[in-house]
């Protein structure tokens, strides 16, 4: 990261050795409105995206960790399988660019349920934490 693009990072008060959590749909991807992105071939990454992330490896967070809600799976509109396959791929287009996804967390459960993990709570964070023994 040059010295410029460190000083930005500085003045924003972004403390890279915490850990980056990115949101996925509207963050990384195209998020499709009153649908979900079910299989890789709805997957579109949003412009700019995948020039963004070399300069987050640059920047030496401790880690770069991708939170979702992901909802279409409790109403079975897709499975477990099919979000991780989504998840290899988006992990293995981003390490082209040489960046690297620590890990990828997602909460499954619909609005109703109320869960801990669903965002904006804290869920899929702690569990984070405790994955990466902090």
């Amino acid at each position: 990261m040059n010295d410029e693009n460190l000083r930005l990072l500085q003045t924003w008060g972004i403390d890279t050795s915490w850990t980056l959590f990115l949101d996925r749909d509207g963050v990384i991807n195209i998020r499709l409105i009153n649908d979900y992105v079910k299989h890789w071939e709805e997957f579109t990454f949003i412009n700019g995206v995948l020039d963004a992330m070399p300069l987050l490896a640059a920047a030496d967070f401790k880690r770069i960790v991708v939170v979702s809600n992901q909802q279409g799976i409790g109403k079975k509109r897709m499975t477990n399988a099919d979000l991780a396959n989504i998840n290899t791929h988006i992990a293995a287009a981003v390490e082209q660019v040489d960046c690297k996804i620590d890990g990828f967390y997602h909460c499954p459960h619909l609005v109703l349920k109320n869960c801990a993990c669903r965002k904006p709570k804290t869920g899929m964070a702690w569990q984070a934490k405790s994955d990466f023994g902090e």
